[in-house]
């Protein structure tokens, strides 16, 4: 093949002699039109084009031929879309790779199927499988007119093939060993908590009015520890807050103290006036911004409870002795009048009694006050027993009342007693 060109250079190469037959098949450039470089159906291209020939099926140019050079095929890529020719002298080992779209068969026969590396050999005796190699139309091998159908027949049967001189051996040119894969990278995946977010305590309380009285700490502490190969920068702090629906983060977040991360959590800083249950969590941030959430812990919150007012008792009128006095003859109901404030607003009241009498049933039970609107009065009375008369003389009386806020948060009276005198009446 003469005329090659390096594909980093100048220079030329050796002559590679056409032997009708002697190989698998011969090529010859085309004009590409496969490959659009010259327009289909018409014309020659403006300028010679050439033909890339590659170390390996595509793989980088290993030299390029000139228009109408003609080259020795040797092999076939397994899926057709590569033919393997002999590349003489030192440019590749004696192969290079074509695409077949971009070259015209200039013979029949078979073409075996051969992969990269292989170094082409050229023998001097045709493979007894060959068939004589074909001129394109209008050309012979040669270049000359192409014979009559007729005489094309008579060649091919009385044809024997010719030696072909082996050509003298080519080193082989070194494989290129090929690059190592570089290893995966090892996906950043955060800091690990290797403690998670907690507080010793439970239970919380809140004290909106600032009168309350607290039996649960207003503040609370937190802990939680981090680690990442490439250092913990921050934790964050988040909250869910009793009636909301989302976390929200705090305006502060947790500081690093030795191997700990400490928070903490005040139901008046952090404006929590409400009861009810806080969710939490942490965020930790390494160096690289790579971010990891914690598992989610609570708190209970309960509101500190500002005591209500009560002031009141029977409602009956009072004789010198200290004792209170009814005068019936049929119903016997012991009165009650009660005065009731509290900051955290007023959602019932009750009283608790007892009437125990000498010879007669003890009365007891618990009894709401109705509230006067617009007031802050209670009232109430016992329930009369069926009789009255059993109940005549001295009665000894004993209660409490009780005030509940909307927050469940409640207010009980000291036990306080009395003698109510039922006196008798005329039958």
């Amino acid at each position: 093949m003469s005329g090659l060109l390096p594909a980093l250079g100048g220079g030329t190469n050796g002559v590679a002699q056409l032997i009708a037959g002697g190989l698998s098949g011969v090529l010859a450039m085309s004009t590409l039109i496969a490959t659009g470089v010259v327009p289909v159906g018409g014309g020659s291209p403006a300028r010679p084009q050439h033909l890339p020939i590659t170390f390996c099926q595509g793989d980088r140019v290993l030299a390029v031929a000139q228009p109408g050079e003609q080259m020795l095929v040797t092999g076939k890529s397994a899926d057709g879309v590569f033919y393997r020719v002999y590349v003489p002298g030192p440019l590749g080992g004696n192969e290079g790779w074509v695409r077949s779209v971009d070259v015209n068969l200039l013979a029949e026969g078979p073409i075996p199927v051969a992969g990269c590396g292989t170094v082409a050999e050229v023998r001097g005796t045709p493979p007894r499988t060959a068939i004589p190699a074909t001129a394109s139309p209008g050309l012979d091998s040669t270049g000359g007119p192409s014979p009559t159908p007729a005489t094309t027949a008579t060649a091919r049967a009385s044809a024997r093939p010719t030696a072909r001189p082996t050509p003298s051996p080519t080193p082989a040119t070194a494989a290129t060993a090929k690059p190592t894969a570089k290893p995966t990278p090892t996906p950043n995946l955060g800091p690990v908590f290797t403690t998670q977010p907690r507080s010793i305590a439970t239970t919380m309380g809140t004290n909106p009015l600032g009168s309350g009285t607290c039996i649960y700490p207003v503040s609370i502490e937190l802990t939680t520890a981090a680690t990442d190969p490439d250092g913990v920068m921050s934790i964050q702090l988040w909250v869910q807050k009793p009636r909301a629906t989302s976390f929200v983060r705090l305006g502060h977040d947790f500081t690093r103290d030795g191997a700990l991360w400490y928070a903490s959590i005040s139901t008046a800083k952090d404006r929590l006036p409400d009861e009810g249950r806080l969710d939490y969590y942490a965020v930790a941030i390494d160096s690289k911004g790579v971010e990891r959430r914690s598992a989610t812990a609570s708190v209970d919150i309960q509101r500190c409870d500002t005591e209500a007012t009560i002031s009141g008792g029977i409602n009956l009128n009072i004789r010198t002795n200290g004792h209170y006095y009814i005068i019936s003859c049929t119903i016997f109901s012991i009165p009650w009048r009660y005065t009731v404030t509290d900051p955290d607003t007023v959602s019932r009241v009750s009283i608790k009694y007892s009437i125990t009498h000498t010879g007669a049933p003890t009365l007891s039970t618990t009894i709401g006050l109705r509230h006067r609107l617009d007031s802050n009065l209670y009232f109430g009375s016992s329930v009369a027993p069926a009789i009255a008369k059993p109940y005549y003389g001295a009665n000894y009386v004993a209660w409490t009342v009780t005030s509940m806020d909307p927050y469940e948060e409640s207010t009980t009276t000291r036990t306080r007693k009395a003698i109510v005198d039922l006196d008798t009446c005329v039958d």
